[in-house]
């Protein structure tokens, strides 16, 4: 067999990629834990969410598959700790940033009419600051899950009282409930064609690049 001409390209182990893939290489290979998290816990970083219930929305996911199997994660995100945002605190000290992070999904989704805490499960792994959006970007790159691209809206913080003339985004058009989603105006999004596209993502995820 040819050696290829990328095999003969150098490996650069501190590349943005490089260092993505063992992000991503590291979280495949953590323990998955109920959701939410029982006990608190400190530490900045990423983490996966995963669905494993039986909605309507997601039957292209395999609801239902053991943890062992890692299903494509639903949502990717970060948790920073507090004053890095502006990138003016190389000293931060991360807190239970993740935790909390989690904390506020979980409240979310039990705010919702039609997802159930029971039915997620999340792995996360902890990472110095200044990695925790490179990390981000690569695991949405690498999964694409489906809160981070074609049902969006999950990680949207509560608008303030300026933003209350917004649409309503995909994900509160799929999952409504109480709070502050209720009073934003309809939108774009309708269910039909957010599950036509939900269905072509899943069916594209299957088959790969």
């Amino acid at each position: 067999m040819d050696i290829s001409q990328k095999e003969l390209e150098p490996y650069n182990p501190v590349a943005k990629e490089s260092l993505a893939a063992g992000i991503v290489a590291r979280l495949r290979s953590s323990l998955g834990h109920p959701f939410p998290p029982s006990k608190r816990f400190e530490g900045a970083g990423v983490y996966l969410l995963y669905y494993i219930g039986k909605s309507q929305f997601y039957l292209g996911l395999a609801p239902g598959q053991p943890r062992s199997r890692a299903p494509v994660p639903i949502y990717v995100g970060k948790a920073d700790p507090k004053g890095t945002r502006k990138g003016s605190r190389l000293d931060a000290k991360p807190g239970s940033a993740v935790y909390d992070r989690l904390g506020d999904h979980a409240e979310r989704i039990k705010a919702t009419k039609n997802l159930k805490l029971k039915d997620f499960y999340f792995r996360f792994v902890i990472l110095d600051h200044v990695w925790i959006r490179l990390g981000e970007a690569g695991l949405i790159d690498h999964f694409r899950p489906l809160w981070n691209t074609v049902v969006d809206g999950f990680g949207s913080k509560i608008p303030g009282r300026n933003r209350r003339k917004q649409a309503r985004s995909a994900w509160d058009t799929l999952h409504p409930g109480k709070g502050w989603p209720e009073d934003l105006s309809a939108g774009r999004h309708t269910i039909r064609l957010l599950q036509q596209r939900i269905d072509e993502h899943c069916l594209a995820t299957a088959r790969g690049p």
